[in-house]
């Protein structure tokens, strides 16, 4: 009795799903889009230079390419000290970020060089952390504190 309880149970969810989809327009194997947005975030030239420099360092670190790495690694620290890269001033807290991201780049290099994959990684993982952190605050915290004058906004 209970095993036909579940199975009509399971039934009746599974036809309100589709009397819902259908209602709404989608039809089985559609794919589901995303909501429009008014605004669709751009990813800016700089960060894209960013981010190929950080692919090119994962792939260096899976494929052990320590020359890879370690010319991936100069790069970013190269884009560190770029104007482009201060996007807040004034911030101790993005100063420290943008302080430990050139200390681990610096590490991540020369474990390269030194073609210790042990010291890489660490440093790699190092370096990732302090990226997410760093866009966490600017995001959370100093994006939020500019209200209006927020330009992502």
């Amino acid at each position: 009795m209970k095993r036909w309880m579940t199975v009509g149970l399971v039934a009746v969810a599974l036809t309100a799903g589709v009397v819902m989809l259908r209602s709404a327009g989608i039809e089985a194997g559609e794919p589901i889009r995303p909501i429009p947005t008014t605004e669709e975030p751009q990813t800016s030239a700089f960060m894209e230079r960013k981010l190929d420099a950080a692919h090119r360092i994962l792939s260096g670190v899976m494929t052990e390419e320590f020359d890879s790495i370690a010319k991936a690694a100069d790069d970013l620290l190269r884009l560190s000290r770029a104007a482009e890269w201060n996007v807040v001033n004034d911030d101790a807290v993005y100063s420290h970020f943008s302080t430990e991201f050139q200390r681990q780049a610096t590490k991540l290099a020369n474990a390269a060089r030194a073609k210790d994959l042990e010291k890489a990684t660490f440093a790699w993982q190092r370096l990732t952390s302090s990226c997410v952190d760093c866009h966490q605050h600017v995001r959370d915290v100093v994006r939020v504190g500019e209200g209006e004058n927020n330009p992502r906004r």
